[in-house]
């Protein structure tokens, strides 16, 4: 979460990392739902956005899909789609850089606005699953997008997406840019963590293995 927000300037949940008395760590996050007089704003996840229940699509119903849908459901329901596409694409691209195992269809949600509207909201439970549980490269069954287009590289699949989504070449190559820069500060934040070194280890060769596979979206 704070490499997302301090790195990349995706927009996150506040959150924190506090110490209880006896040294037992706890993760806090504010929620961004709520307003100031404590009444909640509307805030639908992509589960919800697609129909899926787990009477509907069984107990696995927030792992269905591909992230190709997350797209066509913000197409549907978001007027500002167009605004909000990018940060999706980036969201994306820092899940799989980061190993987020976990990113299903209840960890995207779009949010009310003051003006009335909605937006896709900040981004939350950004982990690497891939430090605890040998998981798939991407959290939805159906992958990056539909199995018929993602016979090539990941760097290819994330190409084949951002045509599909209609990024502007200039975009995409911004957005690219950035997740592909700064190396050298994600490995000093991981050093400078509170994870065991053996694990400060697998989670930096987890980011520089997925970093190579990205990097071939250049070639």
């Amino acid at each position: 979460m704070q490499i997302a927000r301090q790195v990349y300037n995706i927009e996150t949940a506040e959150n924190a990392l506090i110490f209880f008395k006896n040294e037992a760590p706890a993760y806090i996050t504010k929620r961004f739902d709520v307003n100031p007089d404590g009444s909640k704003k509307a805030k639908e996840d992509f589960a919800s956005l697609a129909g899926k229940t787990p009477q509907t699509h069984g107990e696995h119903y927030k792992y269905e899909g591909n992230y190709l849908d997350l797209f066509h459901l913000m197409k549907k329901f978001l007027p500002a789609y167009r605004i909000e596409t990018p940060k999706l694409f980036k969201l994306l691209v820092f899940n799989y850089l980061f190993s987020n195992g976990d990113a299903h269809l209840k960890n995207f949600a779009i949010l009310e606005t003051p003006m009335g509207d909605h937006r896709l909201s900040p981004a939350y439970d950004l982990l690497n699953t891939r430090i605890h549980v040998d998981d798939s490269e991407f959290a939805l069954n159906g992958g990056l997008i539909p199995k018929k287009m993602a016979q090539t590289t990941v760097a290819g699949q994330f190409k084949i997406l951002a045509e599909q989504v209609e990024l502007k070449p200039k975009q995409l190559n911004q957005i690219m840019e950035t997740m592909l820069d700064n190396s050298e500060e994600i490995i000093r934040l991981s050093e400078a963590s509170f994870l065991e070194e053996s694990t400060k280890r697998n989670y930096i060769q987890d980011y520089q293995y997925r970093l190579k596979q990205l990097q071939k979206f250049h070639a």
